[in-house]
């Protein structure tokens, strides 16, 4: 198991510029967004020892899921 979200194989974090409203919330079956940008984990082989960096990748899928009733989507990438 994996200690940290931020550890490989997934880099976890955001995808700039952009916003969970109630657009976005319909899909998870309520009406409120969490207003925090988008959530991405990034599946990769490659090692990686810091943080704070932007990457490039390729969204394969996601989730539509709900926290404290308001919509918190996730999406799933590879590295491009």
């Amino acid at each position: 198991p994996q200690r940290y979200s931020s550890q490989c194989p997934s880099l976890y974090g955001f995808l700039p510029q952009t916003f969970c409203g109630a657009e976005v919330a319909r899909c998870a079956g309520t009406d409120k967004g969490d207003g925090d940008p988008i959530d991405v984990c990034v599946l990769t082989e490659r090692p990686i020892h810091h943080a704070n960096f932007v990457v490039r990748a390729i969204p394969v899928g996601g989730f539509c899921l709900v926290d404290r009733d308001e919509a918190d989507d996730k999406l799933v990438a590879v590295l491009e």
